[in-house]
């Protein structure tokens, strides 16, 4: 008889941590932290509708959305009246997020938040 080697599909997994990213928003406005999705859209303005209302008369009905895009989530400015900043400089066209990034529209600051998580991973 030849050696034949066998392999059991019993095979012990392995679990590996893997560290992910939870992306979250701030704002004076909501009593917990916004945890944002990859797949949503999410939009800024006074009227109800928007998942972020600022109830002020400088803020546009729609003034702001975040999306999430390739590697990062992205904010852009809706035409508004007023304008959106980031960090203190005015959005232009759309602008990535990096931790800690405060967004400012009106009298409101919004932050950004990045939070590195360990999840257990079955291989």
């Amino acid at each position: 008889m030849k050696d034949v080697t066998m392999i059991s599909e019993k095979t012990p997994k392995v679990h590996r941590p893997v560290q992910k990213n939870e992306y979250s928003i701030t704002c004076a406005t909501r009593k917990t932290p916004l945890v944002l999705n990859k797949t949503k859209k999410y939009t800024i303005g006074r009227l109800t509708k928007n998942t972020i209302t600022l109830p002020q008369k400088t803020t546009s009905d729609l003034h702001a959305s975040i999306k999430w895009e390739k590697s990062s989530f992205w904010i852009k400015d809706e035409n508004s009246t007023n304008g959106t900043y980031v960090n203190d400089k005015r959005v232009n066209t759309k602008q990535s997020l990096a931790d800690g990034d405060k967004v400012k529209i009106g009298k409101y600051v919004i932050q950004f938040h990045v939070k590195k998580i360990r999840v257990k991973k079955t291989v």
